[in-house]
């Protein structure tokens, strides 16, 4: 029972401590993954990310369906 109840807690610390290695390691990438995608981003892009991040995201100027209403009122149609 005493060595039943031991295993099963050096399993658990193995899992735990794979897990912890698995997740360093995936944060790695995804730091790496993350910046290479900064460097390829414009200022606007990196701004627009940032705000998305806060939560204030900021409209489209002109969405496409506002356009084509506008141009159809001024047309008279």
């Amino acid at each position: 029972m005493l060595m039943r109840e031991e295993n099963r807690l050096q399993n658990h610390q193995q899992i735990r401590r794979e897990n912890r290695r698995e997740n360093r390691r995936e944060n790695r990438r995804e730091i790496r993954r993350e910046i290479q995608s900064r460097e390829e981003m414009t200022r606007e892009e990196i701004r627009r990310e940032e705000n998305s991040q806060r939560g204030d995201v900021p409209l489209r100027q002109n969405p496409p369906f506002n356009r084509r209403e506008r141009e159809r009122k001024r047309r008279g149609k």
